[in-house]
């Protein structure tokens, strides 16, 4: 019997790519590569954020997934031997899947890969060039069939070896896809994240991470919150937004395994944010509950700040007057190059 390799990153097209394959001849085995981005279960275990998490889902209907950490091979050999500044992170994580999909692929004596790519669903990877590109340049080129958008593309050499069948057209965020998810038995998934990883701030992220000594298992952090970094090794994250910051609560208190001070603002909204490393010098932790409520509007207002300790355990409470933007942009890093002298904090919608 012929089998595959199905790649999985929890979302509802990889959901619906699973069940697809299932309706057909082939073995297939689920896999997925974890490079740090994801919301674990370790952290939300207890108190979830999502409804639904896609990974759980699949376990919860007998799909047996395998997993590989994958994070460090990723930020080091992708980010480090590209240069951080000149990584297109989104279609080099692309590329460096099928590559992994390909060495598990001739490890277990698969055929091919099945993936859950839906045309121009994210155009800087999911165009036609872009996905060409991605086979030839993993060495994967005729072996990866993508069933949501099948008629869409040329005919692999999958597809026609093992007569798979060529019955979707989606493209982009197609709304048919739930109504396929529900006619399949799939009411369980996490809510689609519309956008593309920003390729300058993850280089700069990445960098800060192999080169300035933080902790691995804070590379999913990546993808969540404001970042500012003082002195070597002291980071302060700020959450942009309620569901940001509880995340990073839950983070702070479960796995934050350094030296950290954590800040809290509970109204009118809920934001969370904390200063963490092996270096932390008095000034920057003075100033950092500044900062973290400048960044909370009203910007100009002074909050209520609750103070909580490394042990996340509560040690007061006090009105913090905000420290304006001008005076901290100095702690942006501008060191790779000129593309990082841009506010970091431009991805909140107050700040010009």
């Amino acid at each position: 019997m012929a089998s595959a390799v199905v790649l999985t990153s929890s979302g509802l097209d990889s959901l619906l790519t699973i069940k697809l394959m299932q309706q057909t001849k082939i073995n297939i085995k689920v896999v997925h590569f974890d490079i740090g981005l994801t919301y674990d279960k370790p952290i939300l275990a207890g108190q979830r954020i999502s409804k639904y998490h896609g990974l759980e889902y699949l376990v919860k209907n007998s799909i047996e997934i395998t997993k590989f950490d994958i994070a460090k091979e990723f930020y080091s050999e992708v980010f480090a031997k590209k240069g951080y500044s000149n990584v297109n992170a989104c279609l080099e994580y692309q590329i460096f899947l099928l590559k992994k999909a390909r060495e598990y692929m001739k490890d277990i004596k698969a055929d091919f890969i099945v993936t859950g790519d839906v045309l121009n669903q994210r155009p800087n990877i999911q165009s036609r060039q872009s996905l060409l590109f991605s086979d030839i340049e993993a060495e994967v080129e005729g072996l990866v069939f993508r069933p949501l958008s099948a008629t869409l593309l040329p005919e692999t050499i999958a597809q026609t070896k093992f007569k798979l069948p060529a019955v979707y057209d989606f493209e982009g965020f197609d709304e048919r896809r739930e109504k396929l998810a529900q006619q399949l038995g799939i009411y369980e998934y996490p809510k689609e994240y519309r956008g593309e990883n920003n390729e300058i701030d993850m280089g700069r992220k990445a960098f800060e991470i192999f080169e300035k000594g933080f902790k691995l298992n804070t590379a999913h952090l990546n993808r969540l919150g404001a970042h500012l970094n003082f002195e070597e090794k002291a980071r302060l994250i700020i959450g942009r937004t309620p569901f940001e910051s509880k995340y990073l609560q839950l983070f702070y208190k479960k796995m934050l395994p350094v030296n950290g001070t954590a800040f809290a603002v509970k109204e009118p909204r809920y934001y969370f944010g904390f200063l963490y490393g092996e270096n932390i010098s008095p000034i920057h932790a003075q100033k950092a509950p500044g900062i973290f409520t400048g960044m909370i509007e009203p910007l100009d207002q002074p909050k209520i700040v609750c103070f909580y300790d490394k042990d996340y355990s509560f040690f007061g409470s006090k009105k913090i007057e905000p420290i304006p933007f001008a005076e901290y942009s100095e702690y942006i890093h501008k060191e790779l190059s000129n593309e990082f002298s841009c506010p970091l904090f431009t991805q909140f919608p107050h700040h010009d």
